[in-house]
């Protein structure tokens, strides 16, 4: 007998091997790309602010003409400095600007007065246009931007403040009678190569992680799944088991052909044993019934279950990582865009005007997903996805075209009601398709993928909103979810439902307590939710979604830097996320767990909310994303034990009214942060939601330090 104990060892060996190499090669090829677009930008960006330097001296060339027309002399041209003041203060690039005669000599001046006039530095002035082109071929072009990037020139830019152009040179009727220099500003350089280096490489790790989780899936159904089959066949017929199993070939790979061939092998042997079974019926009865036997013992009138059929928590990945991609793309400028259709409402401050489109997003959430858990039991995680995707999409389009606050308020609404259901859906598909045991590594992927997703998302939408603006955005994010859609039209599986939520429905909905009114009789959930998904969610909207973008912008970032550093929320929860779901399985220290990561976040709020620069929301957005992703997945692995004795309620049920509840917390978030704003700062308000946070969680530790005190005595 053949021994295939080691098959599933070497199988995920492969598919580690296969993802790694997959990965290493985009990341190389991104790199390669990231590389070239950085010294083409780096060897560009310069000349071109030159070439609007020299259009700009020969505008203020030919104005100057016109008062010698006029017969003005050069040197008593009145208004001079205020006009060129006036240039320079409308381009973000020019320091100031310096008119001098023929031999250098200045004589009139604008812009930046705390750059001192020296005629010395004037002979420095850098090479025109025309001979700089001259002195470099291609290879020698690439080859000093090359040099620039490991010098980390486009990084950090030129180390000078100031850089002046070469001179435009003043002429009235072929005399030479002045010269113009522009100063360029060194910082501003350094900053567009810097934002551009910064967006290239959030790029780069969005094709890694999309690369990533569609190279994780392609390698799971087309070569897990078919490896899985061909091992599954020979387990059985090397078990004397010769059913077929129903397979169909999609690819005309060499597994597919393998799995095609050994199915038809076993379809020829039991046709053999049909016509000698109807052979030997037709001469002997009894021989027949002892040749049934053998053909039960063989299994050569059936055919065999195969676990490569059954829906996995791949199926979902790609359907909701596409979709939360398409939702996140605006979190980095919603309250911007709001702040720009401000107009007053129901005498609420503008803070809590701003803050009211998140409120409303999630209150709709929280209304829509006890419905919607209900609905994927009856209805079908597949079909309610999809049912989902209109609502999404109308919200989107609509954003798009919204001309006020109150629009706003409708269409995200209606994305909210899309969002609810697609995501209780696929969490419901995972939670049905994982077991027990796997419970918390199953909502660990369901994190995961948010997670990446978010990151992703908030980041591009931060990008493409600095570029061209907030409504297309709405327009990307519309495409994508239908893109979404298709995926899970055809990766999703139709099949899969809650056994719990089955058997209940076939005794009979109306014997079926409200799952609503057994959940709160349990201690253990009504205690996870109020002291841990509430709050958490009220510090994720209020804090991070909703003060953070106004926050940054008040420090001077902008919308892409905001992005990348909304990014680093989802980027450390990625990793962690993982690490604390095994943990908890291992160890089975929910509470302990939930409780340090509860703590952790209140006070890293308190600490850095004395620190009123950049670095400091960087530092707290970083450590913020390590305090939820301690939380994430335990949590929903803790509430699934709490409830796993309930029999009248179905996981998705669960995990519904668990979403309900913790989008109470989403409500109060936006709603919380914008009242503390009306009377205080935005660092008053962190700090004060901080402290809020940190007397909840100490309250929650004595309520569970208590309990178990009572179960040890009565144990």
């Amino acid at each position: 007998m053949n021994d295939f104990s080691s098959s599933n060892t070497i199988t995920s060996d492969m598919n580690r091997r296969l993802v790694f190499v997959t990965i290493l090669v985009v990341i190389f090829a991104s790199m390669v790309s990231t590389l070239y677009a950085l010294v083409e930008i780096n060897q560009s960006l310069r000349p071109e602010l030159e070439r609007k330097a020299h259009v700009t001296a020969n505008s203020i060339h030919e104005d100057m003409n016109r008062a010698l027309d006029a017969g003005i002399p050069f040197e008593k041209i009145a208004g001079v400095k205020s006009y060129l003041d006036g240039i320079v203060s409308k381009y973000d690039e020019f320091l100031y600007i310096y008119v001098t005669t023929p031999q250098d000599e200045l004589v009139f001046r604008g812009g930046d007065e705390d750059f001192v006039f020296d005629p010395a530095l004037l002979k420095n002035a850098s090479l025109g246009e025309t001979e700089r082109a001259g002195q470099e071929d291609v290879l020698g072009h690439f080859s000093n931007g090359f040099m620039q990037l490991l010098s980390l020139t486009p990084f950090f830019g030129d180390h000078q403040r100031d850089v002046l152009t070469a001179p435009i040179e003043l002429k009235y009727d072929g005399q030479v009678y002045g010269k113009i220099y522009i100063g360029l500003d060194g910082y501003f350089i350094r900053g567009e190569l810097t934002n551009v280096f910064f967006d290239i490489l959030i790029i780069l790790v969005t094709v890694v992680l999309v690369s990533f989780e569609f190279i994780l899936v392609m390698v799971m159904m087309n070569v897990s799944l078919p490896i899985f089959k061909v091992e599954e066949i020979l387990r059985k017929q090397s078990n004397s088991d010769f059913g077929r199993i129903s397979h169909t070939k999609r690819w005309g790979d060499e597994i597919n052909n393998l799995i095609t061939l050994l199915n038809n092998t076993s379809v020829d042997l039991q046709e053999r044993y049909k016509r000698l079974h109807e052979r030997v019926f037709s001469k002997d009865a009894g021989a027949a019934r002892e040749f049934e036997k053998l053909g039960k013992r063989f299994n050569l009138q059936g055919m065999l279950m195969s676990s490569g059929s059954q829906a996995s928590v791949i199926d979902a990945r790609i359907p909701l990582f596409v979709f939360s991609f398409a939702e996140e793309l605006q979190k980095s400028f919603m309250p911007l865009y709001v702040d720009e259709l401000y107009r007053p409402v129901l005498g609420l401050s503008r803070d809590m005007i701003i803050g009211l489109p998140i409120a409303i997003f999630m209150f709709v959430i929280a209304a829509i997903t006890p419905f919607a858990g209900s609905w994927a039991d009856k209805f079908g995680n597949k079909r309610l996805f999809l049912f989902g995707l209109f609502p999404a999409i109308t919200g989107y389009i609509g954003c798009a075209l919204a001309n006020d606050i109150y629009d706003v308020l409708v269409w995200r609404s209606s994305t909210a009601i899309g969002y609810a259901i697609i995501t209780i859906s696929c969490q419901g598909y995972i939670a049905a398709v994982v077991s027990k045991e796997n419970r918390a590594k199953g909502m660990a992927v369901f994190v995961g993928v948010l997670m990446s997703a978010t990151m992703c998302g908030t980041a591009i939408g931060g990008i493409i909103a600095d570029r061209i603006g907030y409504h297309p955005v709405f327009f990307i994010s519309a495409v994508f979810a239908a893109c979404a859609g298709l995926l899970a039209w055809r990766m999703l599986s139709s099949d899969v439902r809650d056994e719990k939520q089955q058997v209940a429905t076939e005794i009979g909905a109306s014997k079926k307590p409200s799952a609503m009114r057994v959940l709160i009789k349990n201690t253990r959930f009504v205690a996870l939710v109020a002291f841990c998904a509430i709050p958490t969610k009220i510090v994720l909207t209020g804090f991070f979604y909703y003060l953070i973008p106004l926050y940054l912008v008040s420090l001077g970032t902008s919308t892409a830097e905001t992005g990348r550093i909304m990014m680093l929320y989802s980027f450390i929860i990625i990793p962690i996320s993982p690490i604390a779901a095994r943990f908890v399985d291992r160890t089975q220290k929910v509470k302990e767990l939930v409780v340090f990561g509860s703590l952790f976040s209140g006070l890293l709020l308190v600490v850095f909310s004395y620190y009123e620069t950049v670095w400091a929301l960087v530092a707290a957005v970083a450590l913020l994303g390590v305090a939820h992703g301690i939380i994430k997945a335990p949590l929903i692995a803790a509430v699934m034990e709490a409830c796993e004795d309930e029999k009248d309620v179905g996981r998705t049920q669960v995990l519904g009214i668990l979403r309900t509840s913790e989008r109470v917390g989403s409500v109060m978030g936006p709603l919380l942060i914008g009242a503390l704003l009306s009377f205080t700062s935005y660092a008053g308000a962190m700090g004060m939601l901080g402290g809020l946070i940190l007397v909840i969680t100490l309250a929650m530790f004595f309520i569970f330090n208590n309990s178990a005190v009572k179960q040890t005595a009565e144990g």
